[in-house]
Parts: C-alpha cells; sequence; structure tokens
C-alpha cells in the first residue's frame, strides 16, 4: 500500500510574505547572519566561501517551512536546519529542542528537517521518537524514497508555483509527512 497524499500549491503571495517577514526583521536576522558567520569562521558550520546574498537566501528558505499550515499547531519543534550548513531560524512562540536532549516520549514534536535525508533513512532514524509530523524540502520524485510499509503515513507536498525564478525551487517540494501516534 501507499501513503495518502495530497499536493498543495505555494502561490507568489506566500513568497511574498515571506520576503515581507524578512524585511520586517531585518536587523535580528542581519545581526543572526553575524553572529553564524562569527561562529563559520571557527567550527566551519558551512563553507566559508559562500556570499552574504546566498546566506540570505538561505534564511529566507529556512522561513518558507512557516507558511505550511502544520507549523503553526507546534509549540515544541525540533529544526534539524533546512540545507547549506545552516542552522534554522529560531521563530517566535515556539520551543526548540536541542536534538539531543528530546523532549518526553508523551508530547508530540514537529521535525523540520533538511532535504539531503531520504525518507526512508529518516523514518528509520526516528521511528522511535513520539513526533507526529516532519517538514523538509525535497527533491522531486521522492516517491521511491518511501519505504514499503508507509500506508500509516500522510503526505501534503507543497508545490511551488511554476514560474518562481529561483534555481532553489527548481524541481523541490516543501514535503509533510504525519503519522498517528
Amino acid at each position: 500500500m501507499s501513503p495518502q497524499s495530497h499536493t498543495v500549491n505555494v502561490s507568489r503571495e506566500t513568497f511574498q510574505q515571506i520576503q515581507d517577514l524578512f524585511e520586517k526583521n531585518k536587523s535580528k536576522l542581519e545581526q543572526y547572519l553575524e553572529r553564524i558567520k562569527w561562529w563559520n569562521q571557527r567550527v566551519n558550520l558551512f563553507s566559508r566561501a559562500i556570499s552574504d546574498n546566498d546566506l540570505r537566501e538561505h534564511l529566507r528558505h529556512s522561513l518558507l517551512c512557516s507558511c505550511a499550515p502544520v507549523f503553526n499547531r507546534f509549540t515544541s519543534i525540533i529544526d534539524v536546519g533546512t540545507g547549506g550548513g545552516l542552522p534554522g531560524i529560531p521563530h517566535v512562540d515556539v520551543e526548540y529542542i536541542d536534538i539531543d536532549d528530546f523532549m518526553p516520549v508523551d508530547t508530540p514534536y514537529l521535525i523540520v528537517s533538511k532535504h539531503a535525508f531520504k525518507i526512508s533513512e529518516l523514518l528509520s532514524l526516528t521511528d522511535h521518537l513520539h513526533w507526529t509530523d516532519i517538514l523538509m524540502l525535497k527533491g522531486l520524485p521522492f516517491a521511491e524514497e518511501l519505504p514499503a510499509d508507509s500506508d500509516d503515513l500522510k503526505l501534503t507536498t507543497y508545490q511551488f508555483t511554476p514560474g518562481i525564478q529561483h534555481p532553489f525551487y527548481e524541481s523541490k517540494v516543501l514535503l509533510h509527512v504525519s503519522r498517528e501516534t
């Protein structure tokens, strides 16, 4: 069997909302960028050759998760980053959980993951945890990454509106995987 699945389009207006959110919080985000660049000089979180503009684009990409309705249902989120080695952005009114200090077993939470994971690997690594939802940026096609026994999963695919002219979004979706616990 295969999981339940449906697709939602991410509109141009959503991208504008993300840009507006970025502009509204620009001073804090610039401070955040300076802080992670400082850490990068010491720990090498991401390529030292990356430009400030590319870093800002990565920040916009991590804000995309907030466009999924599931994001606002949670007060506990494990953000393992949205790729590029860049840590996820802290969002207001959300408790971020250290990956080494998981919540008690009876507390459902959302995992925000980078797209480098194969879905089956991520599910295998987290199967024993009490997550109910995972958000990740994924390349297409991803169906072959689903485990054979995935009929207990529900998938929502957020497709980026055709015509969004940015190479990052080509052949990618925001994938929401949910399960009953």
